[in-house]
């Protein structure tokens, strides 16, 4: 059985000009248009303020994987609930999906995402590991991580038995 899944590991709100203008409506639409299924947070989506990425959760089709920001809700005005998770079955296999946004404050503008506090990936990923790979059953986890290439490396040498890295 197969299966192929288009994602997006975050900054995908504020790249442009156009969504300076917009606050990113214009690349959800091109993120829905072409089929996009899964993002996560990046820290260029607080550029577009908390409103707008608010809107923009609500507008868009795809699901957004928060796997480290667990009081987000709490902090923005009309914010629906991000899953931790999503669980895909693959045949008879089981794989999750997590979604990280980097923790790095030097990225982030003053009151980006409302002021949720954004754990550390390495313990997000670790624990999310343990309660799926025990308690869900998965067969594999897949990350996507929003954060350095050289964090990446780090996370892939003290938890690569875990699972591979999408970045």
């Amino acid at each position: 059985v197969d299966l192929c899944i288009t994602i997006c590991a975050g900054d995908f709100l504020a790249p442009s000009l156009l969504s300076s203008l917009d606050k990113g409506a214009g690349m959800v639409d091109i993120l829905d248009a072409v089929g996009c299924q899964y993002v996560c947070l990046g820290n260029h989506e607080a550029d577009v303020g908390n409103d707008a990425l608010v809107k923009r959760i609500h507008q868009s089709k795809f699901v957004w994987i928060n796997s480290n920001l667990p009081d987000l809700k709490n902090k923005l005005k009309n914010m629906k609930d991000l899953p931790r998770f999503q669980i895909l079955n693959v045949g008879e296999k089981k794989l999750a999906l997590l979604g990280f946004l980097t923790e790095d404050a030097s990225l982030y503008r003053p009151d980006s995402f409302g002021g949720a506090t954004i754990q550390p990936i390495m313990e997000s990923a670790k624990e999310l590991s343990e309660y799926l790979l025990k308690e869900e059953e998965v067969d594999l986890i897949l990350p996507m991580t929003h954060q350095s290439i050289a964090l990446d490396r780090k996370m892939a040498n003290k938890m690569g038995h875990l699972f591979p890295l999408l970045t």
